[in-house]
């Protein structure tokens, strides 16, 4: 069933302890019905532009949460996350469930984030960047 992109779009949160992470909105594929079919991807930041972030200063080995809406009818969502490398690759990263740890070593990170609510196209991905930081 061909359908068109909703109105809203489903609230994600990125938190660690009590600082919320900000993020941009990538790509996009998100019906929010059960079934329904996109004919094409809503295109938000690519990671040429996901790049220029102002990054959230986070201490090294944080824990990072991801908490998406839940949408009605559809699937509990799924998150799956990769890191953008040296060499400007995605490469994926290991998630517990719906959380991250941050690296031990100081730096900035750039990271693509997919949120997956199953049942036909309904998926979003999301950038954030964090700077580790040790105090």
């Amino acid at each position: 069933m061909e359908v068109n992109y909703p109105e809203t779009w489903p609230n994600l949160v990125i938190s660690c302890l009590s600082k919320n992470i900000p993020w941009v909105r990538g790509d996009a594929n998100f019906t929010g019905q059960v079934n329904g079919v996109i004919g094409n991807t809503n295109f938000g930041y690519d990671e040429s532009k996901a790049i220029l972030i102002k990054p959230t200063e986070v201490k090294a080995n944080t824990v990072l949460s991801f908490n998406a809406d839940n949408v009605k009818g559809l699937d509990s969502p799924k998150y799956f996350v990769w890191l953008l490398n040296s060499d400007n690759k995605l490469i994926p990263y290991t998630i517990e469930e719906d959380s991250i740890t941050i690296p031990h070593d100081e730096g900035e990170y750039l990271y693509h984030l997919l949120v997956d609510w199953g049942k036909g196209d309904n998926t979003i991905s999301y950038w954030f960047k964090v700077k580790v930081v040790k105090y």
